[in-house]
């Protein structure tokens, strides 16, 4: 991706402004980055809606 981002002077951060179709290609060469994140985070997801559900049961109960 040759000059695929242009600074953006409002937001004072790059913007993106290479095609969809190398966008996506991108994406796809990385996807088992996104994969192996998705399942490192998969370890903290049960116990936070566990906890989550505690919570919620404390915030409900009648006094």
């Amino acid at each position: 991706m040759n000059n695929s981002f242009r600074w953006n002077p409002y937001a004072d951060q790059p913007h993106n402004v290479a095609p969809k179709s190398e966008r996506l290609k991108t994406h796809i060469r990385y996807a088992d980055a996104y994969f192996i994140q998705l399942i490192d985070n998969l370890v903290y997801l049960f116990p936070g809606l566990r906890r989550f559900r505690a919570l919620r049961k404390k915030m409900y109960v009648e006094s």
